[in-house]
């Protein structure tokens, strides 16, 4: 979010870890709000799509979507857009993971390439040798109770300002 932020998402990505946890707070906290006043709710981790229980996850996901849980279906999504996969190809031939729509579209006119290094590493926990103890603390000061409130662990960024 921070790359984008200084790149092609100006305007709308924050480049500082505190505006980007205040962005995922929001986010999160109105999906969350929406689950008392919508029949079909589901909360899917991240991490929940790079474990072995993936294509369960999935095949969930199809049913509250009012498919048929397809676990084929399934499989091949998880194959299309397998990070080490997609940066395989040029860019030219990968699937976007950017949904265009709307007023973008309308925008744009048509649906434009990701920007180069728009994809990340496609794995969990890469937070932890991004973020320097002052963005961890950040991080936590502005969104951690609602990392623990869904059942993450703290980094506990604040002992390391401490010291």
């Amino acid at each position: 979010m921070r790359a984008s932020g200084r790149e092609w998402g100006r305007g709308w990505a924050p480049t500082h870890v505190d505006g980007a946890a205040a962005l995922w707070r929001e986010v999160v906290e109105t999906a969350r709000r929406a689950r008392d006043q919508i029949e079909r709710y589901l909360e899917v981790r991240y991490e929940q799509l790079h474990s072995a229980d993936a294509v369960r996850v999935l095949t969930d996901l199809y049913r509250l979507c009012g498919e048929e849980p397809d676990e084929r279906l399934a499989r091949d999504a998880l194959e299309r857009f397998d990070v080490e996969r997609v940066r395989s190809l040029p860019s030219s031939e990968r699937p976007s993971s950017i949904v265009w729509g709307g007023d973008a579209l309308a925008r744009l006119g048509s649906n434009p390439l990701e920007p180069e290094g728009f994809l990340g590493e496609g794995r969990t926990g890469t937070w932890r040798a991004r973020f320097s103890p002052y963005d961890r603390w950040l991080f936590d000061r502005v969104a951690g109770d609602l990392l623990v409130e869904l059942g993450y662990e703290l980094d506990h960024g604040r002992r390391l300002l401490r010291r």
